[in-house]
């Protein structure tokens, strides 16, 4: 038989909403000696959470809502999996919600989770970075984190990579091996995490003293299509580098490279950003830059806690560091 919360309430003496708080460490005036006989029996008796009875005294739905882009795109797939772990350890549910991209699903969406989540989650579609109605979310009491897309007058806190680094650090590795002609693959520039990787390559090569070449610039869309025939486009203009500003243009890459009849890095020399799983086990190993996904989960989730108990949180930008890792993918310049 399970036990519940009316179950150890009666056998320890309190009410049900003393018992819930001291099960989810909350504060509750109680004395040590009730806190510890509350916990006591909950061990005994192998008490397990009902997170909906539980909401219905906490007035918590203990879930909370991750909205992003393109779940195909494995960078995202990952960074719900963490998310779904850390919050799974907190005694919330995850509800994953793809927008394919479009502003007008992602509107639905944010409408839809007004009443469905304790706090959100979003990485924002192209064309809506920043527009998010964030004041009605704060009148809901529903705290919201951007990541990855966002705008600096967002009114909410932000955690992102340092993405201009990273990716000025990685393209002037391609210099330093003496690649002069590096075209890049781009993606659509609205939000500043994006024009920031833009921005990196172009410092990398003002630099260097390299002249900034438009014909060596494709804007694609962060997918592994648009990589394809960008690289098509721009192995037209004979460069000995590509750099991919994320992993799945560069997976489009690979393939148009081959389907050319040339090879990575014997021809031409290859770079993505975001390291995702399977660009280690390419035939030739991609060498990316390498977003701490983790950490910066775990740091969304940290905001939100602190805003679900009350505590002040500041709308700061919180940038984690980018690392490029270098395979063989690239090679000096011929």
């Amino acid at each position: 038989m399970r036990v519940t919360i009316k179950d150890i309430a009666k056998m320890s003496g309190l009410s049900i909403t003393s018992v819930s708080l001291i099960l989810n460490g909350k504060d509750v005036r109680v004395s040590a000696e009730n806190r510890e006989k509350v916990l006591r029996i909950a061990k005994q008796y192998g008490y397990t959470p009902n997170s909906y009875a539980v909401g219905l005294v906490t007035r918590r739905k203990n879930t909370v809502g991750l909205i992003v882009p393109d779940i195909s795109n494995m960078f995202f797939s990952q960074v719900a999996k963490f998310m779904e772990k850390n919050l799974k350890e907190h005694g919330y549910r995850l509800i994953l919600c793809n927008t394919d991209d479009s502003a007008e699903e992602e509107n639905k969406y944010v409408k839809l989770l007004t009443s469905q989540v304790d706090a959100l989650v979003v990485c924002q579609a192209h064309g809506n970075v920043g527009k998010l109605d964030i004041p009605n979310f704060k009148k809901n009491g529903i705290p919201v984190v951007a990541f990855d897309r966002y705008d600096k007058t967002m009114d909410c806190p932000v955690v992102a990579t340092d993405n201009k680094t990273g990716v000025k650090e990685a393209v002037g590795h391609l210099i330093e091996l003496g690649h002069r002609r590096i075209a890049c693959i781009t993606g659509p520039i609205d939000g500043f995490s994006y024009s920031d990787r833009f921005q990196g390559y172009k410092e990398a090569l003002a630099e260097a003293g390299i002249p900034f070449d438009e014909k060596l610039v494709c804007n694609g869309d962060y997918r592994f299509e648009s990589g394809f025939s960008c690289t098509l486009q721009l192995l037209k203009q004979r460069p000995t580098a590509l750099f991919a500003c994320n992993d799945m243009m560069a997976f489009g890459s690979y393939k148009a490279i081959e389907q050319s009849g040339l090879k990575v890095p014997q021809d031409i020399s290859v770079m993505g950003f975001d390291d995702l799983m399977f660009s280690s086990m390419l035939s030739a190993p991609l060498s990316s830059v390498k977003q701490d996904l983790e950490g910066m989960c775990d740091k969304m989730c940290s905001i939100l806690y602190d805003a679900l108990d009350g505590k002040t949180v500041e709308n700061s930008v919180s940038l984690f560091k980018a690392t490029p890792i270098y395979r063989e993918s690239v090679k000096e310049a011929n």
